[in-house]
């Protein structure tokens, strides 16, 4: 079956007016300018843009991943709050035998540079995993040598982390003088100011992905849910915290995401645009067919109103909202 779409598109990095884009068999066949819509096609009145891509998410819509249920995965599909007990010292074994299960995934692992035995495992794993920095109270030497270790990514930049100071530049100083290592940003104007936002993205060019960091009550109303042994409550502004006030996770979308690195950290649309499809897809692996509107890639499509509204959402053609 082909589907013909035309309208605005971020296309190339830019934004074009006129554009046909013809869908076949999940994938998109051609992109081409069009002065006009086609009779067998969709005028679109919304901005098309990629389909986002989440590439640090915990829940949703009431669910955790760490449900370990098919029903839990199925609905979140549709972190400063810790288990202490999951702080331990890395274990080349344990790490091998989860590769194992699952060699053809991409898999991320966020590591505290300071912990014991963490160089050995990067040394013997980088080839086969990407390491991110985080949840870490190493200062900015460690995190350099992290980086030379194999490490090539950040997790959460700014969040469970050491900050910058001029003495000691710490582990977001390392981020920022970084040639080529990635970074998370959670854009949701509470875990990271704006001004910061603009800033980290300004810094570190085609290296920021944007993330959520979603826990189970994204898409919930305000009250009290639960993160492994921990109670937090979400706010009237969206703040999910422990009692202590400690940030626990978030309740962003991606498209609130894009929103508010354009409203909030005053970006514009073409540069927000590629941290939450084209950059976490070269971070995944998936660059040859996600994150672009472009012949030979998925039918991954989101249309956006000039309110960042989400009327259409397309998963390989088939328009699920």
């Amino acid at each position: 079956m082909t589907r013909r779409l035309w309208g605005r598109a971020f296309v190339g990095g830019e934004i074009r007016d006129k554009t046909l884009i013809t869908i076949e068999e999940g994938q998109i066949v051609n992109v081409r300018s069009e002065p006009q819509a086609p009779p067998d096609s969709v005028t679109v009145h919304e901005l098309i843009v990629p389909g986002f891509i989440d590439l640090h998410v915990h829940g949703g819509d009431g669910a955790d991943f760490m449900d370990g249920s098919d029903e839990a995965v199925g609905r979140v599909t549709s972190s400063g709050a810790q288990n202490i007990a999951s702080v331990r010292p890395a274990d080349i074994h344990e790490i091998g035998a989860l590769l194992a299960v699952a060699p053809q995934l991409r898999w991320i692992i966020t590591v505290a540079p300071e912990i014991e035995g963490v160089r050995a495992l990067i040394e013997h794993f980088r080839g086969r995993m990407i390491f991110s920095i985080g949840h870490t109270a190493a200062d900015y030497s460690d995190a350099v040598l992290a980086l030379e270790w194999g490490a090539s990514h950040f997790t959460h930049l700014f969040n469970a982390m050491t900050g910058m100071h001029h003495r000691e530049p710490g582990v977001v100083g390392a981020a920022l003088v970084s040639t080529d290592a990635t970074a998370e940003l959670i854009a949701d104007g509470i875990h990271v100011h704006p001004a910061v936002l603009r800033v980290a993205t300004r810094a570190m060019p085609n290296r920021i992905a944007l993330i959520t960091d979603a826990v189970r009550a994204c898409g919930m109303p305000e009250g009290l849910y639960k993160l492994y042994q921990h109670e937090f409550r979400v706010t009237a502004d969206g703040a999910a915290r422990l009692s202590d006030g400690t940030l626990a996770g978030s309740t962003l979308t991606m498209q609130r995401a894009v929103q508010n690195m354009v409203e909030l950290a005053g970006l514009p649309i073409e540069m927000v645009l590629p941290l939450a499809t084209e950059i976490p897809a070269r971070i995944l692996g998936v660059s040859d067919r996600k994150g672009k509107i472009a012949a030979g890639y998925d039918a991954d499509l989101v249309t956006l109103t000039p309110k960042f509204e989400v009327p259409r959402v397309l998963v390989r053609g088939r328009e699920i909202v």
